[in-house]
């Protein structure tokens, strides 16, 4: 008897049945759709499940990490104001500071009394070797600043620069005044400078006081 495979006699056994008025039971074998329907709910649901579940999961970590943002912004905001919570207070310190040193200042200025000055002056130009030097001089009701320079030093200076420029046709010497309040130290000093100078082979060419004296600015008459 020639083999029939398992499919022909499914197939002629639906047949049969059909024939016979089992249609029922033929449905059954040819449709068996609710079950693949069923199949597809099911798979449907779980990707639907496991969506929802990527998706919550998803926003759990943006909120996550927007309130890493919001934290690490606030801290930047309080260290920022930290910092200038400390620059205000560093300002209102050198402020108070300033203040005080400027009243400390302003009560040795109105304690300040003119005084009597010996002086003299010296230009050199470094690329020579003659120095000019002044005569010893003094003058009287000079003011002496709180932080022990002559009141009006440039303006000395520049008589002299002015003086040399003029008389001897010299531009390029820079000129410093030299001053004491007690004429034996003030005198001591100038002969040891003249000494100094001689040593180190310098040629002194002297500016007597004929020729040339510093006088007491009238700007100092005007401010006291």
């Amino acid at each position: 008897m020639k083999h029939i495979s398992h499919t022909k006699r499914l197939l002629l056994l639906v047949l049969i049945c059909a024939i016979s008025g089992f249609s029922r039971t033929a449905n059954a074998l040819i449709l068996p759709t609710p079950a693949v329907v069923a199949d597809s709910v099911v798979v449907s649901a779980k990707d639907a499940a496991k969506a929802a579940k990527d998706a919550e999961k998803a926003a759990r970590k943006a909120a996550k990490e927007e309130a890493k943002k919001a934290r690490n912004h606030e801290k930047y905001l309080q260290k920022q104001a930290k910092k200038q919570a400390k620059r205000e207070k560093e300002q209102a310190r050198v402020i108070a500071r300033s203040k005080k040193e400027a009243e400390k200042m302003a009560k040795k200025l109105a304690a300040m009394k003119p005084q009597t000055v010996w002086l003299y002056g010296a230009g050199l130009n470094f690329l020579d070797s003659v120095v000019y030097i002044t005569d010893f001089q003094h003058l009287d009701s000079i003011y002496i600043e709180p932080d022990g320079e002559l009141r009006d030093y440039y303006a000395y200076t520049g008589d002299l620069k002015f003086y040399l420029e003029s008389h001897y046709g010299l531009e390029n010497e820079t000129c410093a005044v030299f001053y004491m309040t007690d004429e034996k130290k003030a005198t001591k000093r100038f002969s040891k400078m003249d000494a100094k100078l001689r040593k180190k082979g310098f040629i002194i060419n002297r500016v007597s006081r004929d020729d040339f004296t510093f006088q007491r600015q009238e700007k100092e008459q005007l401010t006291q």
